[in-house]
């Protein structure tokens, strides 16, 4: 079983190479556009993973609104935990990302037996 403790959306995730630590650059859960259709050049997605000792697979989910008849896009995420109570740290780019219409964009993550952990938001508001 596992839980997915953290969740946010940034613009990069940095990791030192001496320390291992992870940073988060611009943490956002808005974009405020002019004008839809757009393109977010870049979005990180980070996930922090708990569990017990073994290999797991989670899911991430990006779902647009339904009025923007874009499918749901997918990433396997398969990893192991070498001891109970573990954490793995999961960082999916999404390069470009099209925002087509205003609304609000879901961020999901899922268990092996597609059950939710987590979910977050990206509102994408016109800019006034």
């Amino acid at each position: 079983m596992i839980k997915a403790d953290i969740l946010l959306l940034c613009d990069e995730v940095i990791l030192d190479s001496d320390t291992k630590k992870q940073s988060l650059i611009g943490i956002f859960d808005r974009v405020d556009a002019e004008k839809v259709p757009t393109l977010l050049p870049k979005i990180c997605v980070f996930v922090r993973l708990k569990g017990s000792a073994g290999h797991h697979t989670a899911y991430l989910e990006l779902i647009a609104p339904p009025e923007s008849g874009l499918p749901v896009n997918e990433v396997t995420c398969p990893f192991d935990l070498k001891n109970d109570d573990a954490t793995h740290n999961i960082k999916a780019t999404f390069v470009p990302l099209p925002l087509l219409v205003y609304g609000r964009y879901t961020v999901r993550v899922l268990d092996e037996n597609k059950s939710q952990l987590n979910e977050t938001f990206l509102d994408v508001i016109e800019k006034r």
